[in-house]
């Protein structure tokens, strides 16, 4: 039995740091997203000025920066939560929580 909840603690916190990397790389690419979205416009054209190269590098710069210290975050928050004893409560549930008015 012991083992058995050995197994569903660590399952419960491999998901929980699977999910919490997921958060933290889709909000890393909306980010990154977000701002291609707004600022491509400048650089993104048929015959480019210098300005508008050095804009392109420079939102590529950004881009790599923004990765590498998302990635160095979820690293962070895997370390953190190896940590903890995590039990989820999904699926736990006897009845459901709703109660009529």
């Amino acid at each position: 039995m012991e083992r058995k909840n050995k197994a569903a603690l660590q399952n419960s916190k491999k998901r929980l740091q699977n999910e919490a990397s997921k958060r933290i790389t889709t909000t890393m690419i909306g980010a990154i997203a977000s701002i291609e979205k707004h600022l491509k416009r400048f650089w993104d054209v048929e015959r480019p000025t210098q300005i508008q190269i050095d804009m392109s590098e420079a939102f590529e710069e950004m881009r790599t920066e923004i990765l590498n210290k998302g990635n160095s975050q979820s690293r962070i928050m895997r370390e953190l939560l190896d940590s903890y004893e995590v039990s989820s409560t999904r699926m736990k549930y006897t009845e459901l929580p709703i109660r009529r008015v």
